[in-house]
């Protein structure tokens, strides 16, 4: 069933005004992807260190050679390190308003409802598949690893050698043997228990911060596709799903994904708003 969701999702993801830049590193991902909503939403993100152009750039779902199937990127101009764009379609689709990173594919609908080899696909100006994502799949977003620390060993300086001259050894006559002590009478002393001492310290594990609907530690547009699935009923329940409360009106709806995706976006300076 094909959900209809509220005005506010439309106020999404922002971005800086686009120049024109020599292309970077192509680590552009397709963060989020909701196939059975109204509209149809698509996040691409650029999770490079480099400003990426789109120039020839393409989004695409299936059958990828029907031209009605194909949405032109270029009309992003590029994406700098770090920024993310919606593309919506479907019925609901709002016009495109590049200040705010969102873009019209159609008002028709471009996913297959409910169907798994439907996809969303991101390719480059040479059709190169930089990234797939199929209906009803959660786009898997890397994590960047904790730089590896390499221990710097300091050599510690030789101390120079000393000879040892010989020493003549005397020869000392032995003393006369002493008796020993009268024993004495021993003393009884009572035992002492040892207590254990715990060694255990309890770490706090620290609180999502609210918008964070899938427990990360950290607030992205994820969560507000989760938020979505949840209000469409395509997920039973969310793993954090207290903390994904945006407005923390008591319910979990699309206000709440559009709060999310406006906070990623820095429209926002805090949840709730």
């Amino acid at each position: 069933m094909r959900a209809t969701f509220a005005a506010a999702v439309i106020a999404l993801l922002g971005v800086a005004a686009l120049v024109n830049v020599t292309a970077g590193q192509e680590h552009i991902q397709i963060t989020a992807l909701i196939c059975e909503s109204n509209p149809e939403v698509v996040s691409i993100k650029n999770l490079g260190s480099a400003p990426q152009s789109l120039t020839g750039w393409k989004l695409r779902s299936d059958p990828v050679d029907n031209a009605g199937q194909v949405f032109d990127l270029s009309e992003a101009g590029s994406l700098d390190a770090g920024e993310e764009i919606s593309v919506f379609s479907g019925s609901s689709a709002p016009a495109t308003n590049a200040s705010l990173g969102q873009y019209r594919w159609a008002l028709s609908f471009k996913l297959r409802n409910d169907d798994p080899t439907d996809f969303a696909q991101v390719v480059d100006e040479n059709t190169t598949v930089i990234d797939q994502v199929n209906c009803g799949e959660t786009p898997v977003v890397p994590t960047p690893a904790p730089p590896t620390l390499t221990p710097t060993l300091t050599a510690s300086p030789t101390a120079p050698s000393t000879t040892v001259a010989p020493t003549e050894t005397a020869t000392v006559p032995a003393a006369p043997s002493t008796p020993p002590p009268p024993s004495a009478t021993p003393t009884n002393v009572p035992a002492i228990s040892a207590t254990p001492l715990s060694t255990s310290t309890s770490v706090p594990t620290p609180t999502p911060p609210v918008g964070d609907a899938d427990c990360s530690g950290s607030v992205t547009s994820i969560d507000a596709a989760l938020v979505l699935q949840l209000s469409a009923g395509l997920v039973a329940s969310l793993s954090c799903e207290e903390f994904a409360d945006a407005n923390e009106d008591g319910e979990l709806n699309s206000i709440d994904a559009a709060l999310i995706l406006q906070f990623v976006a820095g429209l926002l300076d805090s949840l709730p708003p």
